[in-house]
């Protein structure tokens, strides 16, 4: 068995075998990676919901102020949907790193794509 593994004749199931054990290592860490981000970004902070008020005010606003508060919040874009300056890295190994304008969830996309139907089974 290894032997003939390690055996001159057996070089193309060795390249065989790299390409699978390639392809393996590159779904299961994509599909990690993105499972493991979804968790960081549910544990950032929310944005507080407003108490309501412990008393009747004396006249009636003309909007329902809870719902109008739980709306704005709700409106608020997620943080993984926020743009901000990154560092990612370059094909080159010796090349600094470089600076783009993206949100987290596109750099998430371009690093580590979501798995097709075929990949996942």
């Amino acid at each position: 068995g290894l032997q003939y593994l390690l055996s001159p004749r057996a070089e193309a199931l060795r390249n065989l075998l790299e390409k699978e054990a390639v392809g393996a290592a590159d779904i299961l860490l994509r599909q990690a990676t993105r499972k493991s981000m979804g968790r960081i970004f549910a544990q950032l902070p929310q944005p507080p919901s407003l108490p309501s008020l412990p008393f009747d005010l004396p006249f009636d606003l003309p909007f329902d102020l809870s719902t109008t508060t739980q709306s704005f919040f709700s409106s608020l874009p997620k943080a993984e949907h926020i743009a901000g300056p990154l560092l990612v890295p370059r094909r080159d190994p010796n090349a600094a790193p470089a600076p783009i304008f993206a949100t987290p969830a596109q750099v998430l996309e371009a690093a580590a794509p979501k798995l097709t139907r075929e990949e996942e089974i």
